[in-house]
């Protein structure tokens, strides 16, 4: 029973720093950040797959020459790096783009947690299922060592 318990212990602790890491993840949110995953490894080579990008909304006049972007053509979000500026076109990682079509400048990567980020998405009932298993019986195991503790101090008295 003991190893049983340290079994649940470890795995709600594991549990309780997944999910506080996705609550970090997402709270930049808050502050008009948003993220980006990056799914392959052609990007000119400027992220690894799997790295998250934060971005958040930038205003012409902040988007200079070497600044890196998040930016969309067609249903495909993109990251690159701003290689001219021209009036309202830019050209980004070799393909011309408008203002409108540029969702942000990157601030921030968090490295290779995008795997992380994407198992929760796909299979979020099931992430939530183990989550919630794993801290009930957390609660549970916690609540017998409570009654256990008290049983041994009121015997001793």
């Amino acid at each position: 029973m003991v190893v049983f318990k340290r079994i649940f212990r470890f795995l709600s602790t594991v549990i309780y720093a997944l999910t506080l890491i996705y609550i970090l993840i997402y709270a930049p949110r808050l502050f008009g950040y948003r993220e980006n995953i990056i799914l392959n490894d052609d990007v000119e080579s400027l992220y690894s797959k799997y790295t998250i990008v934060f971005y958040h909304k930038a205003y012409k006049n902040n988007i200079d020459v070497n600044d890196l972007v998040t930016y969309q053509i067609n249903d495909e979000i993109l990251c690159g790096k701003v290689q001219s500026v021209s009036n309202d076109e830019y050209r980004i990682s070799g393909n011309n783009v408008k203002y409108d079509n540029i969702l942000g400048k990157n601030s921030n990567i968090i490295v290779h947690f995008g795997k992380f980020i994407i198992f929760v998405r796909e299979n979020s009932i099931l992430a939530i299922i183990i989550a919630l298993s794993c801290v009930m019986i957390d609660i549970i195991l916690s609540i017998k060592c409570c009654d256990k503790k008290k049983k041994k101090v009121l015997n001793y008295e």
